[in-house]
């Protein structure tokens, strides 16, 4: 995939604040090698997936699917009805979220020598996971909350 425009405001705000708190994860996973009790590889593993999050709004894969996904559906009729497929995506995109949260608080729970500070940033790295998940499946009206002058994509960001 190739960089078709420059980045926006927001975009440069989310790319930055991803980087930043890569770098910030991945020193506190640094720090953390060799204590007792502590989580090197969470700090590691959050630092990717936020790496990952910034190179995702650089080259917008999310955007790339959804637009393949719409020509795709106005060759075949189908663009008109599509509400409905992205209700039942969103539903799906609730139940993977959800059970995939379930899944990480059985594997904290079992890490009890993780820091709180450790759990809310895993918590909070799939929380923006979940907003990139929604964002692909864009229905306009949650578009339009996403994107209110004051919503959650520019309030995160």
């Amino acid at each position: 995939m190739v960089i078709e425009q420059t980045l926006n405001t927001t975009q440069l705000t989310g790319v930055t604040v991803f980087l930043a708190t890569a770098a910030a994860c991945g020193l506190l996973g640094l720090r953390a090698q060799g204590r007792h009790g502590s989580s090197p590889h969470l700090w590691r593993l959050v630092a990717l997936v936020h790496l990952v999050f910034a190179a995702e709004v650089v080259f917008g894969a999310r955007h790339a699917v959804h637009d393949m996904v719409n020509a795709v559906l106005r060759d075949d009729g189908l663009y008109p009805v599509r509400a409905g497929m992205q209700a039942g995506l969103l539903v799906l995109c609730g139940l993977c979220i959800t059970l995939g949260l379930m899944a990480t608080q059985r594997w904290l729970r079992a890490l009890p020598q993780l820091t709180p500070y450790a759990r809310r940033a895993v918590f909070a790295t799939w929380v923006v996971g979940a907003l990139f998940m929604v964002e692909a499946v864009s229905l306009h009206g949650i578009d339009q909350m996403l994107y209110a002058s004051v919503g959650p994509v520019r309030t995160i960001a």
